[in-house]
């Protein structure tokens, strides 16, 4: 690398004409790798000189010059002796502690260009995550129905949009490093700022070592190709043709004896950069062969010609000519790409046979019993006689019917068909009743019971029997039965699980979040008002606020605390908000639970739930009996799920509760309690606001408030932040006190007749039972009086005066600094003040 000044580089670089603009762009970004923004203007300066001048361009042309960039200093100079420029001996001699000066400043950029790189590819997998956790599983997409092809893998925005998951497969677990939003006109937008290098979508199951791959570049494409393989195939798809080698080696790293079959584009009109990359890559890899669709169907043959239709993939060939032409090309090596490595990848179920050849009829075509229809099992397709003439010749179709090893198959055998064509009962994989168990349950091992995909839920083994009579034993005894260790069925809302090991029975919440300032508001006042009754009501407001968004901003995150809501006062509005509004946000994961659900033996009303909301969860009689069960709940790390009819299994804990109530104690709370914020709802809104509240709910609320939570700055607050104290907890504390500790807290503020220092236990037992006479509180005898009140104040056996000279040994409580030495001062006042008070 050369080694020079700014300057010399400048006067290089005036030897260069700007009026070309590759030239022009390449002596920027060498500029820019070299010295950084101190450059800037030397390259406005010379780009000035240009009859195409414009600064503003200049400027955002600059901005994106990346430092640290491929294109270095050389490339300048090179450029520049071109020309005429010739290196000055001044102009190399240039001093030791400038050139490390220099080379400082580059390597600083080139950290900091790295460091800002990574940020924003972190951003963008943070993004992309959250957007899908944020979009549905199901929905209709225009794109995909033009395709004439069936999602999977993808999931589904309210305005058609669909959302495509890039995932590096090279990570323990696979993890999404952005996204892929195909609009419903067929736009495409990745996630700003991603690392792209590696990624890829893999439509089916994960392969196991040996198994027959395929990658694509686009999303159609693969689903084509996926069709075509009767979904018994994994496809992978690398987005683009820079993502075919990155992806393919990622592969073959993870799979090194699976056959790996390229379907590539046939860029005819642009130079056939596809199959020249996709031919890279196979040569590279090794084991792997390259496809390329072939078309009878007319296609243009200029890029401006409007008359005849651009046809170029698979998925084209799919919409032109039908599934049966793209699965012809699949299964036959005969058109293989000349030069590529010689194996071919396919159905690992299906020899090599050739197109339109005799046994490729004999192996996928059946003639229907008592009729001239054919079968095709190869594209689930039924053919009438002159059909399938036409598509394999009419010689062949005569030796086919003539041959003994022609197969039949009985009209009684035969899917569900539609328009000719199988259809499947619940996937679209088929119309197969067995490939439909296989692609919905999932055995769990070590147990007789299965999840099922479709229900998202546990069943038992009879359940399936019951359902299934005449496939639930052949599907316990397939080999294509999927099964995972029971231990391995987890809920996890984080998403951090592999998802190639476990199964995760979250799938996403299934609201919107929908942009309406007009309707959050409505929403936050009713917040506001239910707040509003407290002394530090604004704080509590806001503290609340970040409660509820915490959870959703970080799905799965634990809250250690819990929300206790009540007020003698009803139609405030604490339901309305909490179950019209909160309630709905987490759907299926969300749940509504009072006494019943506590007392019952039966927990699975827990699995699966980030929120439950109880209402009036305990009656007065067992407030004591079930907070134990409440504040495992609120902290515990797991819970015990135990369903009916099937076996107990122990679950993740990601619930956060709330409870509401009209009693005046609806819990009984410890004196220390960490655990809950507490607010009493007394104010009440107008009547016409509630009516306009209850259309809002109607109108979108929800997922409006949603859409409000997921930008409300949380700031510092986290899953162990400690609740406010508010006049209301104290309030509901000391109503459920015993009698003991109320004592003891008007003793210590001294509202008893007994002045607060160090004294006989059973003296101050004595004052403690006329005050509970005149109180009507329920007395406890000497020994458990001493025993609670010694968690208080130090209790100890000490020898004081009992009379003029008389020592004895007595228990005694020690109050206060000094209390040993003062100890015979303070029972002497102790005893004085209740004789004059007796």
């Amino acid at each position: 690398m050369i080694a020079t000044t700014l300057e010399v580089a400048s006067r290089a670089l005036s030897f260069v004409s700007p009026d070309d603009r590759d030239t022009w762009i390449r002596m920027g970004m060498a500029l820019k790798a070299e010295y950084g923004d101190d450059a800037r203007d030397a390259w406005l300066k010379w780009s000035s000189a240009s009859d195409g001048y414009n600064n503003g361009a200049a400027l955002s042309s600059w901005k994106s010059f990346k430092n640290g960039g491929k294109i270095g200093i050389g490339s300048l100079f090179s450029e520049a002796q071109a020309a005429g420029f010739s290196f000055g001996q001044d102009d190399l001699n240039v001093p030791p502690e400038i050139l490390a000066a220099q080379k400082k400043a580059r390597d600083e950029r080139a950290a900091k260009a790295e460091s800002d790189r990574l940020a924003r590819a972190a951003a963008a997998s943070n993004r992309a995550k959250s957007q899908w956790r944020m979009a549905a599983v199901d929905g209709v997409s225009p794109y995909l129905e033009r395709k004439q092809v069936v999602g999977e893998s993808c999931r589904y925005l309210a305005d058609g949009a669909i959302v495509v998951p890039m995932m590096r497969y090279d990570a323990e677990p696979p993890t999404m490093v952005g996204k892929q939003q195909i609009n419903a006109d067929g736009s495409k937008k990745y996630s700003g700022g991603m690392d792209k290098t590696g990624a890829a979508c893999r439509l089916g199951q994960p392969p196991t070592d040996g198994d027959a791959i395929s990658i694509c570049e686009g999303y159609a494409t693969g689903l084509s190709v996926r069709a075509a393989y009767q979904f018994s195939v994994p496809v992978f798809i690398a987005f683009d043709t820079s993502g075919l080698l990155s992806t393919a080696r990622i592969l073959r790293a993870r799979y090194p004896s699976s056959p790996i079959l390229f379907c590539a584009d046939d860029d005819y009109l642009t130079g056939g950069k596809g199959v020249e990359k996709a031919q890279a890559a196979a040569t590279d890899i090794g084991n792997a062969s390259v496809v390329l669709p072939v078309f009878t169907t007319p296609r243009r043959a200029t890029k401006t010609d409007e008359t005849l239709p651009m046809l170029t993939d698979f998925n084209d060939l799919h919409c032109a000519e039908g599934l049966a032409a793209v699965s012809a090309l699949l299964y036959a090596p005969a058109n293989v790409v000349p030069h590529a490595p010689t194996v071919v990848a396919g159905d690992s179920t299906a020899p090599e046979v050739k197109q339109g050849s005799l046994e490729s009829l004999l192996q996928h075509f059946a003639l229907v019993y008592g009729k001239t229809d054919v079968w095709d099992s190869l594209n689930k397709q039924l053919l009438k006689k002159s059909a399938f003439a036409a598509f394999s010749g009419a010689t062949l179709a005569k030796a086919w019917l003539a041959h003994p090893d022609r197969k039949t198959i009985d009209a009684k055998d035969l899917p569900l068909l539609k328009g000719g064509r199988a259809i499947s009962s619940r996937s679209g994989g088929g119309g197969d009743p067995l490939k439909d168990l296989h692609d919905r349950y999932v055995l769990l091992y070590g147990t007789e019971t299965v999840w099922d995909r479709a229900a998202r839920r546990v069943v038992g083994l009879a359940a399936l029997r019951a359902a299934y009579p005449d496939l639930a034993g052949r599907w316990l005894e397939s080999p294509h039965r999927t099964m995972v260790d029971a231990e391995n069925l987890v809920f996890d809302p984080s998403l951090q699980v592999d998802p190639e090991t476990h199964i995760n029975m979250f799938n996403g919440y299934p609201l919107v979040p929908q942009k309406n300032d007009v309707l959050a508001a409505l929403v936050l006042e009713l917040l506001e008002s239910l707040c509003s009754s407290e002394r530090n009501g604004a704080e509590v407001f806001e503290w609340l606020l970040k409660w509820l968004a915490y959870p959703l901003q970080n799905p799965g995150a634990k809250m250690s605390t819990a929300v206790l809501m009540f007020g003698e006062k009803q139609g405030t509005g604490k339901s309305l908000f909490f179950d019209g509004i909160m309630r709905p946000i987490y759907g299926e994961y969300g749940t509504t639970a009072g006494q019943h659900q506590l007392e019952s033996t039966f927990t699975d009303w827990r699995s699966r739930k980030t929120f439950v909301l109880f209402e009036e969860v305990l009656g007065r009689a067992e407030r004591h009996n079930y907070i134990g069960t409440i504040k495992h709940m609120i902290t515990g790390k797991d819970m015990r799920i135990n369903p009916k009819g099937l076996p107990e299994r122990v679950e993740d804990n990601h619930l956060n509760s709330v409870f509401l109530s009209n009693e005046r104690q609806p819990l009984p709370l410890d004196a220390e309690d960490r655990r809950f914020l507490v607010v009493e709802a007394l104010n009440h809104m107008p009547t016409t606001f509630y009516s306009r509240f209850k259309q809002a709910i109607k109108d979108g609320a929800s997922a409006a408030f949603y859409e409000f939570l997921l930008s409300y700055p949380v700031d510092d607050f986290n899953e162990h932040s400690k609740p406010l104290r508010t006049d209301s907890k104290d309030a509901v504390i000391t109503f459920g006190l015993p009698s003991w500790e109320v004592f003891y807290q008007r003793w210590r503020d001294s509202e008893v007749d007994a002045p607060y220092c160090s004294c006989v236990t059973d003296e101050l037992h004595a004052v403690y039972q006329r005050w509970c006479e005149r109180a009507g509180e329920k007395k406890l005898s000497l020994t458990k009086f001493s025993e609670l009140i010694s968690g208080r104040e130090v209790k100890s056996r000490k020898w004081i005066k009992d009379g003029a000279l008389k020592k004895k040994m007595r228990t005694v409580l020690l109050v206060g600094e000094d209390a040993e030495a003062k100890l015979d001062d303070d029972v002497t006042r102790f005893r004085n003040i209740l004789e004059i008070k007796a």
